[in-house]
């Protein structure tokens, strides 16, 4: 493969996609695989630097951790990438990925056959009920229920409703709270950083990073701008467009209603949080 890539006049920091639109099925075939994967890595690295510089250096004096950083940190560090090893594993991460589709498969046809026959051992059952007129014993009208009731739909949905519920009480609760909602519905017009409520007042650290970082997501979306004078300085937060502050609220018998957070009173939004922390309800943000 030709090493020299100055007869394509490729610039590096060209837009990927739209080069190769450019190019011809000959110009590609030269194009060198190993310097473009060089280059990629470069730009990983810087944006990781950048990344590190701007957004968690600022992070780390909440979070009061001096090594919180320095795990982020690739200037030091010189990665050699290994494309052949990289190779050798995708193909056999692609040999286990089918090795796992035919075990699914055949679980899947294990599965087709035990239903099969339980269906014809209870045609059965019935036919020779319903054939033997001169037996003693007469069944219920429900005696079938047992057996077919964990087979059910609602039986189906409440197993489903109860790993939904297993799932989300092994969560951490900072992924379980309402932020968006709970941010937007404290916010008018303006407001400073330090005067939005506390929801997890017994980790204020934890609830200032998720606070933080979902105003971050908001601004970037445009719902927001957040502007501070100096570093370290309280952060002045603006409304600049509505948005939903709706959530979904699922119990434990499989009930969903829907509220609007911002009209919701101080009390109901206590007991709201106190639900999910509890692990009593689930909640989940709806865009509309």
């Amino acid at each position: 493969m030709d090493n020299t890539h100055s007869s394509l006049n490729i610039n590096p920091f060209t837009d990927i996609a739209s080069l190769l639109n450019e190019l011809t099925d000959t110009e590609i075939e030269k194009i060198n695989m190993r310097f473009w994967g060089d280059v990629i890595l470069k730009k990983v690295q810087c944006l990781s630097q950048k990344i590190s510089i701007e957004l968690l250096t600022p992070i780390s004096a909440w979070i009061d951790d001096e090594d919180w950083v320095v795990r982020f940190d690739y200037d030091n560090v010189k990665i050699t990438p290994d494309w052949a090893n990289y190779k050798r594993t995708s193909r056999q991460w692609s040999k286990q990925q089918m090795s796992l589709s035919g075990e699914r498969l055949k679980f899947y046809l294990q599965a087709i056959k035990t239903k099969k026959e339980f269906r014809e051992k209870v045609s059965q059952l019935v036919g020779s009920t319903r054939s033997k007129t001169d037996v003693s014993f007469e069944a219920g009208n429900n005696f079938l229920f047992p057996i077919v009731q964990p087979f059910s739909k609602s039986e189906r949905n409440r197993n489903e409703l109860e790993k939904e519920f297993i799932r989300f009480a092994g969560s951490s609760v900072l992924s379980l709270l309402p932020w968006r909602a709970m941010i937007l519905s404290s916010i008018n017009e303006t407001k400073k950083f330090s005067e939005i409520e506390s929801y997890l007042p017994e980790n204020p650290k934890a609830d200032n990073v998720c606070k933080f970082m979902n105003l971050l997501q908001l601004s970037s979306e445009g719902i927001v701008s957040l502007s501070q004078e100096k570093p370290f300085e309280d952060v002045e937060i603006k409304m600049e467009s509505g948005a939903s502050t709706n959530v979904v609220l699922k119990d434990r018998s499989g009930n969903e209603w829907r509220e609007d957070w911002q009209e919701l009173r101080r009390g109901e939004k206590a007991q709201r949080l106190d639900q999910i922390k509890s692990h009593q309800v689930i909640c989940r943000q709806v865009e509309n």
